[in-house]
């Protein structure tokens, strides 16, 4: 939404009305599609392969906060010019807002499986393995030296 208005630059007749709500409605629901890609990509356990969607997310959740401070801005305009679009937009919102919540669920838990699993690998490698044989001099072979794991959290 590169010609949206801003705050400083009001919407003040139907055409600007008409054709910000045009825009933020077609962000609205692109922000949707990329967003039920990751929540699929997640569920399918492919989510590494698409860091595209990432920078897609980002730019348009960018636009979308920007897009509401200027809803916030023009709310008098919108609702004299565009009541009818406007309540469209609300009710695409409750929609975004229930693809949005479900895709911070598939995140989270998928966070949360991949600290455990790295958890379990980190404390498998941090055990001593004891072989339970006995050497050529009949003395019980030495515990092979541990192996350390890092786990970086903030990735």
């Amino acid at each position: 939404m590169s010609n949206q208005a801003s705050p400083h630059d009001m919407i003040t007749d139907r055409a600007q009305a008409s054709d910000f709500a045009e825009r933020l409605y077609g962000l609205i629901v692109s922000l949707m599609q990329v967003l039920d890609r990751e929540t699929e990509a997640i569920h399918k356990g492919a989510y590494g392969k698409g860091h595209l969607i990432d920078d897609a997310k980002s730019d348009l959740m960018l636009a979308y906060r920007h897009a509401l401070q200027d809803v916030q801005a023009n709310r008098d305009t919108l609702s004299r010019f565009v009541p009818v679009r406007l309540d469209d937009l609300r009710k695409l919102n409750a929609q975004f807002q229930h693809t949005l919540q479900r895709n911070l669920a598939a995140v989270s838990t998928a966070k949360a499986v991949s600290e455990q699993l790295l958890s379990r690998l980190a404390k498998q490698a941090a055990t001593t393995k004891t072989p339970k044989s006995y050497g050529a001099n009949g003395a019980m072979c030495r515990p092979r030296q541990t192996s350390s794991l890092t786990i970086d959290r903030s990735l």
